[in-house]
């Protein structure tokens, strides 16, 4: 089997060095070489084997990563879809709430116009009875008045024909003075 270089680095070094003859030592730095060579071979071998497995993980992550960011896009168009959604459920519900707002507004000046309009016509109402009992209350006191001056009328009544009787006396007198006089002058 071949060996890698640095195994054989140390493996010289960690030999005591004597070694008996040369040709041993050119066995071994041929076995060394020989050795290096092979692991240069091999690691030349790793390098493309390792390069083209490296660029096929690449190429896989590669789309991987493009399966991840599409089904990523896909989820995201998703929320970004529920969102609008939302947003235009959020806008339906303020401008629902501004119109409920606005009817309320409506519903409580229409409640303040209706309320002032009865209590305008309580108020009718009220004003048109009570000036309907002072109406009777003012009859039944023109009638009683009346009454009193019937009634005072009927005790002044001798007073009243005296007084009358006392003027047509006079008169009387007067005129048959006169009738007197015009009978002697005459």
């Amino acid at each position: 089997m071949a060996k890698h270089f640095s195994e054989v680095k140390r493996e010289l070094e960690q030999s005591d060095g004597h070694m008996a003859g040369i040709g041993q030592q050119i066995k071994l730095s041929e076995e060394a070489r020989d050795a290096r060579n092979a692991g240069r071979r091999l690691e030349d071998e790793n390098d493309e084997t390792d390069l083209i497995g490296t660029m096929k993980k690449l190429e896989d992550l590669i789309a991987e990563q493009r399966q991840s960011n599409e089904r990523i896009a896909r989820e995201m168009r998703g929320m970004v879809s529920e969102m609008k959604d939302v947003l235009e459920k959020v806008e339906e519900l303020r401008n629902g709430a501004a119109d409920a707002q606005h009817q309320a507004n409506q519903m409580a000046l229409m409640g303040v116009a209706n309320a002032q309009q009865k209590a305008g016509e309580m108020t009718i109402k009220n004003v048109e009875e009570v000036t309907a009992r002072s109406r009777k209350v003012i009859d039944s006191m023109v009638e009683e008045s009346k009454k009193r001056i019937e009634r005072l009328s009927m005790v002044t009544l001798p007073d009243r024909l005296f007084y009358y009787s006392k003027w047509m006396a006079v008169i009387l007198v007067l005129i048959i003075l006169v009738h007197v006089l015009w009978g002697m002058l005459v």
